[in-house]
């Protein structure tokens, strides 16, 4: 994928600030953004985040998909391993607005957009 220097941007955060610690990260991550970012803040609903990028956007970033997650149980709406919102985000991901760069702060995360289809062996 390649950016060029006028193209839009738009950052998706999803970091709420649920304590004076993560009110200071949020206020200088704020601070530190380039103002060329459109920015979006959804604690918890990405497929709602994505339909408010603007047309013309080429790459949004999405920080944090562990945060993300985090903020689902959080609000208790994991039920039974999913939720509504997980579903929504990943059905979201078949057409997306623009290209994607999702961060996570995880080194064994994997997104993967289409089912892994099993080899069966009779």
């Amino acid at each position: 994928m390649r950016v060029s220097c006028t193209s839009q941007l738009t950052f998706i955060a999803t970091a709420e600030a649920l304590d004076r610690e993560m009110r200071a990260r949020i206020d200088e991550h704020r601070r530190t953004r380039d103002a060329s970012f459109h920015t979006v803040e959804e604690p918890t609903d990405l497929a709602v985040a994505l339909k408010a990028v603007p047309p013309g956007v080429e790459v949004a970033v999405i920080d944090c998909i562990t945060v993300w997650l985090g903020n689902l149980f959080y609000h208790q709406r994991v039920k039974d391993g999913s939720a509504p919102e997980i579903e929504a985000f990943l059905a979201s991901l078949k057409a997306p607005p623009c290209d994607l760069i999702v961060v996570t702060n995880s080194n064994f995360f994997t997104l993967h957009t289409n089912p892994i289809k099993e080899n069966s062996h009779a």
